[in-house]
């Protein structure tokens, strides 16, 4: 993952990694829970590289879609079921 434009707070599932802002990169490992959340007004864009392959479909969906989180749950986890991507937990909060 890059952040290419705005904020997030991380946790890359071994506990909270903390705030990265755009040009970092932090590494999501393959096979482990994580979330983050947008700090702040403006949005944040990210890009990502998955291996193996596959899993770009579940974001152009979204993408069709213009679904939006939390308003489009219903159907992005439509999505996700066909996507075999599965949401496990709450998303960060602020503290």
């Amino acid at each position: 993952m890059r952040i290419l434009v705005g904020r997030r707070d991380i946790d890359p599932g071994a506990g909270r990694d903390g705030v990265r802002s755009a040009r970092q990169e932090p590494h999501l490992p393959r096979g482990r829970n994580h979330t983050f959340r947008v700090i702040g007004d403006s949005p944040s864009r990210v890009l990502l590289i998955f291996t193996p392959g596959g899993f770009g479909r579940f974001f152009a969906d979204m993408a069709r879609g213009q679904f939006r989180i939390p308003e489009d749950m219903e159907q992005i986890m439509v999505s996700a079921a066909v996507h075999h991507v599965r949401f496990t937990g709450l998303p960060l909060v602020a503290e």
